[in-house]
């Protein structure tokens, strides 16, 4: 293998590396983006939603 054949295949080589890392970082960019659901911590007051659910939901279970 000539000195030319390995720098070209090492230049073919870092490109394909250097590509799959932009599509790695871009795709992990992309995903950080989406809609996380909501989570309650401790700290956190209840949503008045939740707490009415959970009335109603005690009320329903009565009536059953």
């Amino acid at each position: 293998m000539t000195t030319t054949t390995a720098l070209a295949l090492n230049v073919l080589l870092m490109s394909g590396l250097a590509g799959a890392l932009v599509a790695v970082v871009r795709l992990g960019l992309r995903l950080s983006q989406g809609e996380r659901p909501e989570t309650l911590h401790p700290s956190q007051p209840l949503p008045l939603l939740l707490v009415a659910r959970a009335d109603e939901d005690r009320d329903l279970a009565r009536a059953a």
